[in-house]
């Protein structure tokens, strides 16, 4: 072995040669004295001084190998900063790293919906993630502490606090901070306070503190935490989204009575009675969510106070309601309106019964949304009271889209399509279990590929003017009427372009989903290859896959 610094190599002169040590060999196993005792004598005696001369040359070695990795850590450090300088991050100007930095939010730990352990709630609470991104470098650092927008999404639960490693008085702390650090921006709040603890209320103060910054509002909480939001009313001038969920009622409560760009608005609660005063007139898109059982007449009343509402959602457990209890008209020039009743036959017919939608554009009947991870049975449909309320608001002029998820018969289903010849978009889905008949049937599929015109290209018998058509299905229909209605319908469409000298018209859009309890596995590649000329010529945008979500019943 030699240095770098020394030419000469590092060796013994007692080093063995190959023939001394078959030498040695020959004699220790034939049990007899080598040849040159003399010589053997000699290496015992030199060859503990030349071991010792060996273990400090290896010392000197190994401190030169570790010298030798240090200096290159030195340098692989030196070049990985001077190649940093020159990084493109760094070229970014701070409005871009802002906009990065807000995409650094966890978005599943600031929704409430979800459940969150003590830790997770510290972090919320503190921003831990602003955190971490200020601790990469200076300049980090004072875009993260300069930049109001960072810091505009409050989430917290007191709930949980007592369980946390900080002190109540840390997170009061922690909140103060990142509300300080929002300065004027706009402020997007969910909270859910247990009014009974100090710390609670003392975080709906602070809150109230900031309430001209308010934007999005989602409050879980009892209603007498409102009186601890000091200063508030008639101070609401950038507040937009409102949603409240509570066991109470904020019937008394005038904070949001004044709130002049206030448009949205969702409860979840026990009765439209424990709604707080709201600015009705204002609101455009509204949402009600029945805890327990309701009065009907009185949870869709409200669309009688919302006069201007464009976008409604009912979601309603009727299941102890009784038909012929009376019920009061309801005329509303909503644009779009999602039922979701848990309801017999002849309740949900009252439900349509007492409507009149004289602008309507969207509709969707779809079971109540659930209060446990078990869905509600499906929703009957009331054929007959449809077709009165379809007759009764003149859908055959406005409505465009078309959704449902209920307990109905193909052929009923297609006699309520036939009168919807301005239908743009159908959303259709089979329930789910295998105990009950499909809605996407191939009698089904069949009735909207129907033509009675052979001289019309495009002139189908019910619902001429679709472009969008998504099935969740069991999969009990044939594949090859599937084809045949999307390629049939495909085929229109580009006929109808042709014949309007347009080459650029609109694709018709198909997604086909499929339900955890189907009767087959679906078949996307043939589907695929069925579609590809139509594809490539951009008359059809297919889409396949599992169901976005869980299908359970409950009775």
């Amino acid at each position: 072995m030699s240095c770098g610094s020394c030419p000469r190599r590092f060796t013994s002169s007692l080093l063995p040669t190959p023939a001394r040590l078959a030498e040695l060999d020959s004699a220790l196993r034939a049990n007899i004295l080598p040849p040159e005792l003399s010589s053997v004598q000699a290496t015992i005696v030199a060859t503990p001084a030349e071991l010792n001369r060996y273990n400090l040359e290896m010392k000197r070695v190994t401190n030169e190998l570790q010298r030798l990795k240090s200096e290159r850590r030195a340098l692989l450090s030196q070049f990985e900063k001077c190649r940093s300088v020159f990084a493109p991050i760094r070229r970014l100007p701070g409005e871009l790293l802002t906009e990065i930095f807000a995409m650094c939010r966890p978005e599943e730990l600031y929704e409430l919906s979800k459940t969150v352990t003590p830790e997770e709630e510290v972090d919320r609470i503190s921003h831990s993630h602003l955190r971490q991104l200020a601790q990469v470098c200076s300049r980090w650092n004072e875009i993260v502490s300069d930049s109001p927008k960072l810091w505009s999404h409050i989430s917290f639960n007191t709930s949980v606090w007592s369980d946390c490693c900080a002190s109540d008085d840390t997170l009061i702390d922690l909140l103060e901070y990142a509300l300080e650090r929002g300065r004027n921006t706009p402020l997007f709040i969910e909270a859910c306070v247990v009014w009974t603890n100090t710390s609670s209320n003392y975080a709906f103060e602070l809150l109230g503190e900031h309430s001209h910054r308010w934007h999005t509002v989602c409050f879980y909480s009892d209603p007498r935490s409102s009186a601890h939001l000091i200063d508030v009313e008639e101070n609401l001038n950038n507040l937009q989204s409102l949603h409240l969920e509570s066991n109470g009622s904020w019937n008394s409560v005038s904070t949001f009575h004044v709130a002049p760009r206030l448009t949205e608005f969702s409860f979840v609660g026990d009765s439209p009675h424990d709604i707080p005063h709201l600015p009705w007139s204002q609101i455009r898109k509204l949402t009600y969510i029945g805890k327990n059982a309701a009065n009907p007449s009185e949870c869709l009343s409200l669309l009688l106070r919302a006069t201007n509402v464009d976008t409604a959602l009912f979601s309603l457990d009727l299941r102890q309601t009784f038909s012929y209890v009376p019920w009061s008209s309801i005329s509303s020039d909503v644009k779009s309106i999602t039922l979701g009743l848990a309801a017999s036959d002849s309740v949900i017919g009252r439900v349509f019964d007492c409507f009149s939608l004289p602008a309507l554009e969207s509709f969707a009947l779809v079971p109540a949304v659930p209060r446990t991870n078990l869905e509600y049975s499906p929703p009957v449909w009331p054929i007959d009271q449809f077709l009165a309320l379809a007759r009764r608001s003149s859908f055959d002029s406005h409505l465009t889209r078309f959704q449902l998820r209920a307990d109905v018969k193909n052929v009923d289903l297609l006699t309520c399509l036939a009168v919807l010849p301005r239908l743009e978009e159908l959303v259709i889905s089979d329930y789910g279990s295998l105990g009950m008949e499909a809605v996407i049937s191939d009698v089904f599929l069949r009735g909207l590929s129907t033509s009675s015109h052979s001289s019309s290209a495009g002139a189908f018998d019910i619902l001429p003017a679709l472009r969008f058509l998504s099935l969740t299905s069991s999969l009990e229909f044939t594949d090859a009427v599937y084809v045949e209605l999307v390629l049939s319908r495909a085929a229109a469409m580009r006929a109808n372009n042709l014949k309007n000298l347009s080459k650029s018209g609109r694709p018709l859009v198909v997604h086909l989903y499929t339900l955890p309890e189907r009767e087959r596995e679906l078949s996307t590649q043939m589907l695929n290859e069925a579609f590809a000329s139509a594809i490539a010529e951009g008359y059809v945008l297919f889409e396949a896959g599992l169901a976005p979500v869980s299908y359970k019943t409950k009775d």
